[in-house]
This record gives C-alpha cells, sequence and structure tokens, in this order.
C-alpha cells in the first residue's frame, strides 16, 4: 500500500525538460523551452547539467513557474550526433 501512495506523489510532481547539445565549437549547452532565462554553456556535459542543475531552481522561481516549497523534477535529455569515421 505504501508503494501505491509513492508512485501517486511522483505521479503530482512536476517535470521541466533541459536539453543539452554540443555546439559545432565544442561547447556543450543546456537549455529548456520552459524554463525562461536557462541558457548555460559548458565545457563538458557534465559541467553544463551542473550548471543547469544550479541555475534551474532560481529560475522557476523568479519566472513564477513553481512556488518557493513545491517540489519538481529536472530531466535532462541528449542527442549525440553520430558520425561515421573513414
Amino acid at each position: 500500500m505504501h508503494e501505491k501512495a509513492a508512485m501517486a506523489d511522483q505521479a503530482d510532481v512536476r517535470r521541466f525538460d533541459i536539453d543539452v547539445s554540443r555546439t559545432e565549437d565544442g561547447v556543450w549547452t543546456a537549455t529548456s523551452s520552459v524554463i525562461p532565462g536557462l541558457n548555460i554553456e559548458g565545457d563538458t556535459f557534465e559541467e553544463a547539467v551542473a550548471e543547469a542543475r544550479a541555475w534551474a531552481p532560481g529560475l522557476l522561481r523568479a519566472n513564477n513557474i513553481v512556488a518557493q516549497q513545491e517540489i519538481y523534477r529536472l530531466v535532462f535529455s541528449s542527442q549525440i550526433d553520430q558520425a561515421v569515421l573513414d
């Protein structure tokens, strides 16, 4: 029974998607169409994700998207280009 309650609680948690990609210049960016102002750059994938985790909560609150004590989930995704090497 406790497991069902936990699953119901997770269903109520809002999700915010963040896209992480690498530019042609080799810079990693983290952006989101649902978090205004989130435009992070990093030297590595991990750095871009870490910076996005640090900035996203403040931007969500500053833009009145989430309440101060609201629980939400940041979901990171990346489409890494695959090149065929000769």
